[in-house]
């Protein structure tokens, strides 16, 4: 979740990266180590979870990619990123910043949409990365 202000409104993030595999896991673990305010979008069964063995990712010399994965995925939110598990539809830019919006996640509702459970508003950034490899699996 954003962090808050002292009156209580959502804080602007730092970075919102798209994507899960080794490339957005290495963004987010060093933006997350120096205290960036990070938020990951993951949908998971990317092209890294059918690897039998990788080598020399987030400096481990060799594993496999689901434990990859799950390793980066630890350390990204020991390292304090939020993680959400919803694909991103768009990125807007919107007053010098960068707005997601993105399905499976509950957002603000608009003014003619009736109330469908907790919505939080769409996460806004004052940058992003893209890291969301490419759309096919192995056959």
């Amino acid at each position: 979740m954003e962090r808050r202000d002292s009156t209580g409104s959502e804080t602007l993030l730092d970075c919102i990266v798209i994507g899960a595999g080794p490339g957005g896991l290495q963004a987010c673990i060093h933006l997350g180590r120096y205290n960036f305010r990070v938020m990951l979008f993951n949908i998971p069964g990317g092209r890294t979870s059918y690897a039998k063995h990788l080598e020399n990712y987030l400096d481990i010399p060799l594993i496999s990619g689901p434990e990859l994965l799950e390793t980066g995925l630890g350390q990204a939110k020991n390292f304090g990123v939020t993680i959400e598990n919803a694909r991103v539809e768009r990125v807007t830019g919107r007053e010098g910043t960068f707005e997601v919006q993105a399905s499976g996640r509950p957002t603000a509702p608009a003014s003619s949409s009736p109330p469908q459970g907790p919505r939080r508003p769409s996460p806004r950034s004052r940058t992003f990365i893209v890291s969301s490899g490419t759309p096919t699996t192995p056959a």
